[in-house]
């Protein structure tokens, strides 16, 4: 999945999960689509070149999403944010993994989405603050299964070791 597909696909579960955003939250949900959607539109003309991740993340990140859907179907708004945090996590990491590698122009394209991933980052964290005191069970179980999940990709789907080396890295810049 090229990284223009993946943030089309954030888009699509964004725009779900602004059907039961809290009223709080509505303008932030609404701006970081409006961001992901430039990501897209980026990555497809300006950076359409530009393979971001290693096999591993982009399967890994394939099943995030799939549990992001799972989240946003239960319209757990914790749960949607935890699993939020963490692809936006490993899409930083991603980016600065790559971004010593990149030319100038290129690396300040990516300078502007990685600060939209910052602040996208910071919201989730915000709101996680605000249910602080159910917030922490759900978010240790959203990333107990990402973890399960990154394992069970990398040990079952025949990857390279240079491959598993390489999404070990970045996962370790994500955490």
């Amino acid at each position: 999945m090229r990284v223009y597909k993946r943030e089309e696909r954030g888009v699509e579960l964004l725009k779900q999960l602004l059907v039961f955003a809290p009223e709080h939250a509505k303008d932030d949900v609404s701006l970081q689509i409006v961001d992901e959607r430039r990501h897209a539109f980026l990555f497809e003309t300006r950076l359409k070149d530009l393979d971001i991740d290693c096999e591993g993340m982009k399967k890994n990140l394939r099943s995030l999403y799939d549990l992001a859907q799972t989240y946003v179907n239960e319209k757990d708004w914790v749960n949607c944010i935890a699993i939020q945090a963490v692809i936006e996590e490993l899409a930083m990491a991603s980016f600065g993994h790559a971004y010593q590698k990149l030319d100038g122009a290129t690396q300040e394209v990516l300078r502007g989405i990685i600060a939209d991933e910052t602040r996208h980052l910071a919201f989730c964290f915000d709101e996680m603050k605000r249910f602080d005191g159910t917030a922490h069970e759900k978010i240790a179980s959203v990333h107990e299964r990402v973890i399960s999940i990154m394992r069970d990709v990398g040990n079952y789907s025949g990857y390279t070791l240079e491959e598993k080396k390489e999404a070990v890295m970045i996962m370790k810049k994500a955490y």
